[in-house]
């Protein structure tokens, strides 16, 4: 790795830690729902990764203990970021489903990343 790339790759990773940190902060400062790293890590999946439309395919992509991901899904669910039913095709399963708190959730998360883009833009 020539001096240049190393230099890209560090700034890289502190635009990458300065992003998750300004979202962090957002989060906490804004009022309402309030997560364990777990828990936004469980959000975050089941929003993001296709695979995880399903309790078994959510611990696979997290490579998480079942029963971590399982009281994580639970608060979720309270918190009605998430609803959950069986699985018709194997009742050890849940599907899980987006809801419009959890979609609110979400389009904040984007709108404080877009605050950072602009800031890195400047």
């Amino acid at each position: 790795m020539t001096m240049d790339q190393d230099s890209n790759a560090m700034a890289d990773t502190d635009f990458a830690v300065d992003l998750l940190r300004h979202v962090v902060v957002g989060l906490v400062r804004r009022e309402g729902i309030a997560l364990s790293t777990q828990q936004f890590g469980v959000y975050l999946a089941c929003y993001l990764c296709p695979e995880a439309a399903t309790m078994r395919g959510l611990v696979q992509e997290m490579e998480m203990p079942r029963l971590i991901v399982m009281r994580a899904l639970e608060k979720l669910a309270e918190l009605d970021l998430i609803r959950r039913e069986p699985d018709p095709r194997d009742s050890r399963n849940q599907i899980l489903h987006h809801t419009q708190t959890g979609q609110a959730m979400l389009a904040d998360l984007h709108s404080l990343t877009a605050g950072v883009n602009e800031l890195s833009v400047a």
